[in-house]
């Protein structure tokens, strides 16, 4: 991305959004950061290219758990 790296755009995400957010980081440059500063932005984890298409699957159906979970809280379920 031209104008900012991902850490840059999960930080702004992070802000307007909230922790109801999931946000992964696909990556192939992991030698660039390392796992607390993917942490720190507020990615929720993290996969490097290349990846397994199953395992991203699982991930974003947690993701939605998540998000359901939080929309109950946020109900007052």
């Amino acid at each position: 991305m031209p104008e900012m790296d991902g850490i840059k755009l999960c930080h702004a995400i992070r802000k307007s959004t909230g922790p109801e957010c999931v946000i992964y980081a696909l990556t192939g440059h992991v030698e660039d950061y390392n796992v607390e500063e993917y942490r720190e932005a507020g990615f929720d984890d993290y996969f490097v290219k290349p990846f397994k298409l199953a395992m991203i699957l699982k991930m974003i159906n947690l993701a939605f758990e998540k998000v359901e979970r939080w929309q109950k809280i946020d109900k007052g379920a």
